[in-house]
């Protein structure tokens, strides 16, 4: 027996003699002893039962918070069957009124694509009264215009009938004579009228002959003078059409070279030769003005080539070694370049 209790339970102490065999007996001088050895082992198991009764007190009250806690737990579940149940009770209801809505707005939308409807119809039944309306105005107003009209030519025919009639009871002339008479004066054209035309011609008469000598103031005439003086004409022609080519060049905008470049009949070039020397290379005819931009020339040439053609009868090109304003022209069919305008440039 090794433990208090099993010492106290197990009969350990006793009123026997002690003995080897009974080391726990009272008897024959034992007490001394084990009493107080009894004593001590009771302490224990006594200090044993109060620790256990505070624990079963502390285990009871820890039972029953935990039986409260159940039954709060308990209820709390009530609580949340009921609220569940509200809240499926309350969604069944929202689905009812979902539904119902959603019904309800299917129902303003074909609602309103009724109206929709209802008012294109109204607005075209509108506007075709309207245009009905607009071409009933306008048919009475062009009958009305129409029934003046009428009226005016009926009152002027009656004015003139009228006239007639008395020009013809004046002169003694009959009904068929007076309508004869009538339309003789309908087709005649006054006096005045002959005149003013007449005046009109010689004036148109006047202008184109614009004092020509007699010997060429009729079409006639100047024909006949232009076919015995076909050379003539012919450099009227060719004078007329230079002078046309250099219209036109003039007419045209200013274009900056500053390096080679080969020209086209009709340019205005402003050659710049202050980077560098460069080369102008004429096309076969017509018309091309260049002159010194930079005032460069001097020092940095400005050199011209005629191509296949020759400039003032030169095959050469025409080094511009000083600063100028050229206007080189070459007639269509011709091979030679002339300077007619040489501003600056040693002839």
């Amino acid at each position: 027996m090794t433990t208090p209790l099993e010492r106290l339970q197990g009969g350990y102490y006793n009123s026997e003699p002690v003995s080897v065999a009974n080391p726990g007996g009272f008897a024959d001088g034992g007490h001394v002893v084990n009493f107080p050895a009894a004593l001590s082992d009771l302490a224990v198991v006594a200090g044993g039962i109060v620790l256990d009764a505070a624990a079963i007190a502390q285990a009871g009250a820890m039972a029953e918070a935990a039986a409260l806690s159940a039954a709060a737990a308990d209820e709390a579940a009530v609580l949340s069957g009921q609220k569940a149940d509200q809240a499926s009770s309350d969604a069944e209801a929202a689905e009812g009124s979902a539904e119902a809505s959603e019904q309800a707005r299917a129902a303003a939308v074909a609602a309103a694509v009724a109206a929709m409807a209802s008012q294109q119809v109204a607005e075209e039944k509108a506007g075709d009264a309207t245009d009905a309306a607009t071409t009933a105005t306008e048919a009475r107003d062009a009958a009305v215009a129409l029934k003046d009209e009428t009226e005016g030519l009926r009152d002027e025919t009656k004015a003139h009938r009228d006239h007639v009639d008395a020009i013809a009871a004046g002169a003694g002339l009959t009904q068929v004579q007076g309508d004869a008479r009538y339309r003789q004066l309908g087709e005649a054209v006054p006096a005045a009228d002959v005149s003013g035309l007449q005046a009109m011609l010689n004036a148109a008469i006047a202008a184109l002959v614009n004092g020509a000598p007699a010997a060429l103031d009729t079409l006639k005439e100047v024909a006949d003078w232009i076919a015995a003086h076909e050379d003539v004409a012919g450099g009227m022609v060719a004078g007329i059409a230079d002078l046309q080519a250099r219209l036109a060049v003039l007419e045209r905008p200013w274009t900056i070279k500053t390096g080679a470049y080969a020209a086209v009949s009709g340019d205005r070039l402003l050659a710049d030769t202050s980077a560098a020397a460069f080369t102008l290379t004429l096309p076969a005819s017509g018309t091309v003005e260049v002159q010194d931009r930079a005032g460069a020339w001097p020092t940095k040439n400005l050199t011209i080539n005629p191509g296949g053609g020759s400039i003032r009868g030169c095959t050469g090109s025409l080094v511009c070694d000083q600063s100028a304003h050229l206007l080189l022209v070459c007639p269509t069919g011709s091979t030679v370049w002339t300077l007619t305008k040489a501003q600056g440039l040693a002839a």
